[in-house]
């Protein structure tokens, strides 16, 4: 089993290196675990480990893949900095992953139950991060993959100055009703 999902986990990153232009942190090792409290984790080592419940699921396993790799494209990180700004990281990849996710699984000939996804996306610990980045980006008119491939890139503890200085350049009451946005969207992405 776990030779199959490294294999899988190696060619979601290299359609993902494609996607991003550059180069993913995994360290090419991934493991199956059983967990009933998470569906994947990206390790500060370069590790990724998947729940065995969720690779028991295709259509669960395939996002939560994507997730996991899509961590593995941030700049790294320690575990401080992390629990500081988890929103941060989590609400910029889980977006990034429904963003790109068709993508990959095109380029890998996979079909999955799509209504069984957004399914379970509705219902998703990480939408209160992705409600407080999506009014951002809404309000900066930025396209939604520049937006998050920008982010993404950018070390997690200077994501907040990024937007900040995105905000800058728009004038009078947009930019004060942006910066009381983002002052919000700092609280709320530290949790």
């Amino acid at each position: 089993m776990e030779s199959e999902l490294h294999l899988t986990l190696r060619q979601i990153v290299d359609v993902l290196e494609g996607v991003l232009g550059w180069s993913s942190r995994w360290n090419g090792q991934v493991s199956l675990v059983r967990s009933l409290t998470f569906a994947g984790a990206s390790h500060y080592s370069g590790n990724i480990s998947i729940s065995e419940l969720v690779y028991a699921d295709v259509d669960l396993c395939w996002r939560t893949l994507i997730h996991e790799a899509l961590h593995t494209f941030s700049p790294q990180y320690t575990r401080y900095e992390y629990s500081n700004v988890r929103g941060w990281e989590e609400g910029v990849v889980e977006q990034m992953q429904r963003l790109v996710r068709p993508q990959v699984l095109a380029a890998l000939g996979v079909v999955l139950d799509e209504a069984r996804l957004l399914e379970a996306e509705a219902s998703h610990t990480y939408n209160i991060y992705i409600t407080f980045l999506e009014d951002l980006r809404l309000r900066l008119g930025d396209a939604p993959f520049s937006f998050y491939k920008t982010l993404l890139a950018c070390p997690i503890m200077e994501r907040s100055v990024i937007l900040r200085q995105s905000g800058i350049l728009l004038e009078g009451q947009l930019r004060d009703e942006y910066q009381i946005a983002l002052l919000k969207a700092v609280v709320a992405l530290r949790r």
